[in-house]
C-alpha cells in the first residue's frame, strides 16, 4: 500500500459506555495534543506558505481534512462512550477539578522558515502518535483501539509526506 493512501476506517462504535475511555477521547478532541490543535496548525501553516510555498500549502490542506475526520471520529466515540463532546478536556491537574476548554494558545505558530514549520508539524504528528499509542494499550474496548490503530496509520502517512516535502527543499 502507498504510504499516501488513506487507510479505510472501521465502523465508529463501542463496546458500551466507559467514562475513563470518554475522557481520553475528550482529550484527543480538545486537548493541547489534540485533533483540534492539529486542525488549528494546519490551517496556520496553510495560510503562511499560501503565496510562497504552493506545494506546502496544498500539503497542509490535504493533512488539515484527515485532522478534521480525526476531530469529528474521536467526538463521536466521546459521546458513545458517554461524555459530552466539547472541545475540552479534563483539567491539568486532577480528577474532581472540572473540565477545561481548548485554546487556541496550545497551537505552535511557527514560522520562522519552511524547514522549521515542517519539523515543527513532524514533530506534532510524533507527539499525537506516542499519545495515541499509549491509549491503543490503555484501552480495553476493541473498536476503540482499531479506531486509534486507524487514526495512527493517518497521522505516519503524514510524516511520510511532510519528510518527503523536507528532503525537497
Amino acid at each position: 500500500m502507498d504510504l499516501r493512501e488513506k487507510t479505510k476506517a472501521p465502523p465508529i462504535r463501542v463496546q458500551g459506555v466507559n467514562l475513563a475511555y470518554a475522557e481520553m477521547m475528550l482529550g484527543n478532541i480538545g486537548g493541547r495534543n489534540s485533533e483540534m490543535s492539529a486542525v488549528a496548525h494546519y490551517t496556520y501553516n496553510r495560510l503562511v506558505t499560501q503565496d510562497s510555498y504552493t506545494e506546502a500549502s496544498n500539503l497542509y490542506h490535504k493533512i488539515r481534512i484527515d485532522e478534521m475526520r480525526h476531530l469529528e471520529t474521536f467526538g463521536r466515540l466521546a459521546l458513545l462512550l458517554g461524555a459530552e463532546p466539547r472541545l475540552w478536556q479534563s483539567a491539568a491537574n486532577g480528577a474532581g477539578c472540572g473540565m477545561e476548554y481548548w485554546s487556541p494558545a496550545y497551537v505552535c505558530y511557527c514560522t520562522d522558515d519552511l524547514e522549521s514549520i515542517l519539523q515543527s508539524s513532524i514533530g506534532e504528528e510524533r507527539d499525537a502518535i506516542e499519545k495515541y499509542e499509549a491509549q491503543t494499550a490503555a484501552i480495553g474496548d476493541p473498536y476503540v483501539r482499531d479506531m486509534l490503530r486507524c487514526v495512527i496509520c493517518d497521522e505516519d502517512r503524514h510524516i511520510t509526506m511532510l519528510r518527503e516535502l523536507l528532503g525537497r527543499l
